[in-house]
């Protein structure tokens, strides 16, 4: 049977927003938009105590073929309560999704306040700072979270950390961008030199906060344009409702 779990960084940012919501503090946490959910497709040995770090490298790469990109997966009301159990969860997820080209993963994250793009290739000009460069529009908004990963071919230049989550530091262009290891509001923040390009690199957006995930019994295949439907429910209390959907 299936695994589904939420990530313990969810339940430990729910009981946050219980104490802070509902405390004499005056301290106020915003709740997710319930329509910002989003969906990956992960191979890796995903558990609830995951880094997201260690989730994002897991996701499957997008190539020329298979067309990969998350998918969103809203959820439909607020957050239930289960009389029996005397308990709030959140509700069951669904989706549907085809690719072009036959895909194999062994676990399905959901995320909440992500995006949809997923990952692409990316090439540095080594410098003091480095300028990261993709083909097309990068997108990304300042102090945004992202990653650099090599491909299966790849390799990454000293300096750069594969497992490690960075920041959009500068917007140089549409399609160029410079990075910082450190994050917003750090004094000593500045963006990141390097002395090598590397190779086959890629560009993985982490904005997001984990939510919950489901793990297969072993490799499943999604075969090429047959869409497939999931309902996706996440195990363990949810302490707290999400946002209205716009």
């Amino acid at each position: 049977m299936p695994t589904n779990l939420k990530f313990r960084s969810w339940l430990e940012y729910e009981i946050e927003c219980i104490f802070a919501n509902g405390g004499s503090g005056g301290i106020t946490r915003a709740l997710p938009d319930r329509a910002n959910f989003y969906a990956m497709l992960c191979n890796g040995n995903i558990t609830d105590v995951s880094t997201k770090a260690s989730v994002i490298a897991a996701e499957i790469e997008k190539t020329t073929t298979n067309n990969y990109n998350r998918f969103n997966a809203p959820l439909a009301t607020e957050a239930i309560y289960d009389a029996g159990n005397k308990r709030w969860q959140m509700p069951v997820v669904t989706w549907t999704v085809s690719y072009p080209e036959a895909i194999q993963y062994n676990s399905v994250v959901l995320m909440a306040e992500a995006r949809v793009d997923s990952n692409k290739p990316v090439t540095i000009t080594p410098g003091q700072p480095a300028i990261f460069a993709v083909s097309d529009s990068h997108g990304l908004a300042q102090d945004e979270e992202l990653m650099i990963t090599p491909d299966t071919s790849g390799t990454l230049p000293s300096g750069l950390d594969g497992t490690k989550i960075y920041y959009m530091f500068s917007y140089v262009s549409a399609t160029e961008f410079q990075i910082s290891e450190l994050s917003p509001g750090d004094p000593n923040r500045v963006a990141l030199d390097l002395t090598a390009a590397g190779s086959d690199l890629i560009l993985r957006y982490a904005k997001g906060r984990l939510v919950g995930f489901r793990r297969e019994d072993s490799v499943e295949t999604l075969a090429a344009n047959a869409p497939r439907s999931f309902n996706f429910f996440i195990a363990n209390a949810a302490g707290f409702g999400v946002g209205a959907g716009s």
